[in-house]
């Protein structure tokens, strides 16, 4: 069925209204549902548009948080020990060097370094093999951390090498100190399978 629009001049469409209250009022009714259906239309079509920007906001806000953590991930998987989560060589140069500038600056700020180096573990991975010896590398690591202090930098620079940086030292003493702190933390044998 095909709807004919009907062709009414202004000045004529003026007279039917100002004439004629029920035809008026019908065409009131009329423009009032048509500017409802449109609005209602308009507003839809908005809720719509809404949903989509807000799921695509959504994703967007996912995929940034996910490139992040992938970032993060990545930075931490540069700067450590993959076996011990330690520190590595990299990043214990990299403290070291803005120590020494630190150090540069201030006259009274000094720091010691201590290189630990695991005799003979050769013979550890000789003897029983590589996983008994990356355990062994796994408790040493644990070992040496749970005698040092938070401003004290650990990192595993190699194979059986650890390093240690030890800021604010007042005296050479203090260094000899943390050094018998750690060997007595080593007294006691490791227990690994028996």
């Amino acid at each position: 069925q095909k709807t004919e629009l009907l062709s009414i001049s202004r000045n004529d469409f003026h007279s039917v209204v100002k004439s004629s209250a029920p035809i008026s009022f019908s065409i009131m009714k009329s423009l009032s549902s048509m500017i409802r259906e449109r609005t209602e239309s308009f507003v839809d079509d908005l809720r719509q548009r809404n949903l989509i920007l807000k799921n695509a906001y959504t994703q967007l806000k996912q995929e940034i948080e996910e490139r992040r953590q992938a970032e993060k991930k990545l930075h931490h998987q540069a700067l450590h020990d993959s076996l011990t989560n330690l520190p590595n060589r990299a990043y214990f140069l990299n403290h070291l060097k803005n120590v020494m500038e630190k150090a540069k600056f201030n006259t009274n700020f000094f720091y010691a370094v201590l290189y630990l180096d695991i005799d003979r573990f050769n013979v550890i991975n000789e003897s029983f093999g590589h996983i008994i010896g990356d355990e062994v590398l796994v408790r040493i690591a644990r070992r040496l951390k749970s005698c040092i202090r938070r401003s004290e930098t650990l990192a595993r620079f190699s194979g059986d090498e650890f390093a240690l940086l030890i800021e604010g030292v007042k005296k050479i003493e203090d260094a000899a100190i943390v050094a018998k702190r750690i060997k007595k933390k080593f007294d006691p044998p490791f227990f690994i399978k028996n």
